[in-house]
């Protein structure tokens, strides 16, 4: 299950998708980090999800306008 956690409508639920992990993981990856499981049967998951510093993304990644509440710029 561990080698296929990560792929688009991979789901161990009756009623699940299999897309939370796969969205997850592209729009990390877009921005130069990476996702990783550690798993051991009968103890659980931990994902780690790590990020490169600003000044270290890929051109043009995070760099978009943000937004306040206010809606102004």
């Amino acid at each position: 299950m561990a080698r296929r956690i990560f792929e688009p409508f991979f789901t161990t639920k009756a009623e699940g998708t299999g897309l939370g992990l796969s969205i997850v993981r592209q729009a990390v990856e877009a921005h130069g980090g990476t996702v990783a499981l550690e798993s051991r049967p009968g103890h659980g998951a931990t994902f780690r999800i790590r990020s490169r510093p600003p000044d270290q993304t890929p051109h043009g990644a995070g760099r978009g306008r943000r937004i306040a509440g206010d809606g102004t710029a």
